[in-house]
């Protein structure tokens, strides 16, 4: 069981850090009283992810607002690793509360789950920043190319 106090006043017991943050049944207000039983939406795959410790703990570093996306910034909590998500989503993270994701898929996307300050938890999707952009730039130059290469076609 780990205990959990934030600087406004929330306090929890859970279970297990992590997503899906089981809150401790003696702390968890989601549960009828005397039930013994957690009400949760919590997808069959949760479960499995969390066992197999596919989850990776961050630490929050800061935000910013690029365009349309949000630009999180993340270190790794075993490794110091610097990490940048790019979000479709404007987030705020506390700061003082941990994160955590799932490892890049084949595409660069990946999962973050944090809890607000009302301890609730949340997911949002993104894309390995670097990546998305090298992709873009790839993208645009190749368009570039052909309209040079339809240009010269065309003035021939």
């Amino acid at each position: 069981m780990f205990f959990y106090q934030n600087l406004y006043g929330s306090r929890v017991f859970f279970d297990e850090l992590g997503p899906p943050w089981p809150k401790h049944p003696c702390t968890d207000n989601s549960a009828p009283k005397g039930s013994g039983r957690k009400i949760g939406r919590q997808p069959a795959y949760v479960g499995q992810i969390r066992k197999s410790g596919d989850w990776i703990a961050l630490r929050f570093v800061g935000f910013k607002s690029e365009d349309d996306w949000t630009v999180l910034s993340f270190e790794v909590i075993e490794t110091d690793e610097y990490v940048r998500v790019l979000a479709h989503e404007r987030v705020s993270i506390p700061r003082d509360f941990p994160a955590y994701m799932l490892p890049w898929d084949r595409k660069d996307y990946t999962e973050i789950e944090f809890l607000d300050r009302g301890l609730s938890p949340h997911r949002l999707w993104g894309w390995k920043y670097g990546s998305y952009f090298a992709q873009t730039a790839a993208g645009c130059l190749r368009r570039r190319r052909a309209q040079e290469a339809q240009r010269q076609r065309t003035a021939k």
